[in-house]
Formats: structure tokens, C-alpha cells, sequence
């Protein structure tokens, strides 16, 4: 059997250099892409030597390990070592991760691992299938690396409060929307929206029936009032606002509580994946 030594040292250096590219997506590493190259040209390099040298499978298994190691430092300039090993602990999950996903097609096809360095039909299945998987692991790993990514900077503006009303407290999630600049027409302060389905368990069915008629008599909430605002292709809007007891916002390491916080309503869930009832006013950033 002939033995194409250009083809693996190809494909090691497509998959080294497509996995770094993974970590630095996946750690956010600001970065010349270049240092990827050489660091995947090493690794192809070193792909070669390797198999000439006669040692225990535990002790290649440590010097494959510590040739990981040297790629993520060569790919990826920091003085930090704590970054360094974040970003090789990151790089070895995509590269086990990705190794189970080709072994496991390897039998699903019923190729060994020990053709797959020799030109025969076996092998230009292996090398079909291996790029095949390659584009549809990347794929599916820079999709989840994007959902990630978004939860982690919505987290960043997600809060977690308790809400006063007529002396009754109750704990849900607050997004924090630098968007919401709604302001009371007649006291000027900033309107902080709350769902209808939340308020309901601070209220009797009765006050919740009139809220629904668009009554603000008799509702028991203090300072109720009626503002006008408007959204973007569409008409103006009338919204029931009022001041609650309180409202107070933990972000993880403070909590600040506010008091006689407005309150808006809105008759709707907000419409995206992020599970909150209140949407704070933009003032309340220059607050907590």
C-alpha cells in the first residue's frame, strides 16, 4: 500500500488549525490569525516524526499531551498562565470532542484507523468523511459558541428583584434595557415595564378585571395614571403607570433598593428566549 505523507500532513495541519481557530472564537482571544499557522505547521510537522519513535503508549500519550500544550502557547501569545491553561483545558475538549465524533463514524463505516494513512478505498472514505464531520462539527460548535456568547452578555443586564406592591413582595428576573427611555409625563422619572401576568399576584381579581378594561379608578394602586408613548411603526399607545413600595435589584455581588419606583404595564410577555417580567428604565443603570 502506498503511503501519501503530503495528505496527512495536510489533514493534520487543516484540523489543528480549524481547532485553534475554535478555541479562539470560543475564549474570545484577540489575536493575529498567523500564529494559528505556525503553530498548525508545527503540529504537522511534529505529526511526522512521531510515529517514528518507539516508546510506551502512556508516554506518547504525555508528549501528544505536552505538544497540545506548545501549540496553544505558540497560537496564542500571553504572559498569563492561567489564560494559557484555560485555553489548552478549552482546545483539548474540542480535540476529544472531535476525535469521538470521527471515531464514531469510523465505525458507523466500518474503517479502521490504521488505513486511514494509506491511499486505498477505505481511505478516501475516511478523508471524505472526516471533512464532512470537520465542516459540520465547526459548524455546529461556532452556532453554540454565538448562543453562549449572547446568554453571557445578556447576563451581564439580567437581574434578579423583588418587587413591593400594596405591601406584598414577590422575586422574578429584570432586564436592564438601555432602550427604555420612557419617562412619567408628569413626575419625569424613568417608567420601569412590568408584565400584566406578574402584577396579577399582587392584586384581586377585581382591580385585575378593571386593569384589563383600561379602568384607573379604584385600583388601589398609588398614583395611578394613564401616559402616552409610542413604538417604532406604530401608533400612540395609552399605559396604566403607578409607584410601587419598592423595588430592590441584586446583581450577584450588591443589592440596591429603590423606593416608589415607577411602574408600567404592559398586557404581553416580552417577545424574545430570556425568561423576565420587568424591564428596567435606563435611569436605573446610573442607580445600582
Amino acid at each position: 500500500m502506498v503511503v501519501y505523507v503530503e495528505l496527512a500532513v495536510l489533514n493534520n495541519f487543516i484540523i489543528s488549525f480549524v481547532l485553534l481557530f475554535l478555541t479562539k472564537i470560543t475564549c474570545i482571544i484577540k489575536g493575529k490569525n498567523y500564529r494559528l499557522i505556525l503553530s498548525s505547521l508545527f503540529s504537522s510537522l511534529i505529526s511526522l516524526i512521531l510515529p517514528l519513535i518507539i516508546l510506551h503508549a502512556i508516554l506518547i500519550l504525555f508528549i501528544k499531551i505536552l505538544i497540545g500544550f506548545l501549540c496553544v502557547a505558540i497560537a496564542f501569545k500571553t504572559e498569563n498562565i492561567k489564560k494559557l491553561l484555560k485555553y489548552f483545558l478549552v482546545y483539548l475538549g474540542l480535540t476529544l470532542a472531535f476525535g469521538g465524533v470521527v471515531y464514531a463514524s469510523f465505525e458507523l463505516f466500518k474503517i479502521k484507523l490504521a488505513e486511514v494513512a494509506f491511499v486505498n478505498s477505505p481511505f478516501i472514505i475516511a478523508i471524505i468523511t472526516i471533512y464532512v464531520l470537520l465542516f459540520v462539527f465547526v459548524f455546529n460548535v461556532i452556532k453554540l459558541i454565538k448562543i453562549l456568547n449572547k446568554q453571557r452578555k445578556v447576563a451581564t443586564f439580567l437581574y434578579t428583584v423583588k418587587v413591593t406592591i400594596n405591601n406584598k413582595t414577590y422575586s422574578t428576573n429584570a432586564f436592564l434595557d438601555s432602550g427604555n427611555r420612557l419617562k412619567d409625563t408628569i413626575s419625569g422619572e424613568g417608567i420601569n415595564i412590568i408584565t400584566f401576568t406578574f402584577l396579577s399576584k399582587f392584586l384581586p381579581p377585581e382591580t385585575l378585571l378593571k386593569l384589563a378594561e383600561h379602568s384607573k379608578e379604584n385600583l388601589g394602586l398609588t398614583n395611578a395614571h394613564f401616559v402616552e408613548f409610542s413604538s417604532v411603526g406604530a401608533s400612540k399607545q395609552k399605559m396604566l403607570v403607578f409607584n410601587a413600595n419598592s423595588i430592590e435589584i441584586n446583581s450577584g455581588k450588591n443589592s440596591k433598593k429603590l423606593d416608589s419606583p415607577m411602574l408600567g404595564v404592559v398586557f404581553k410577555k416580552f417577545a424574545d428566549s430570556i425568561d423576565y417580567d420587568i424591564l428596567l428604565s435606563s435611569e436605573i443603570a446610573n442607580k445600582i
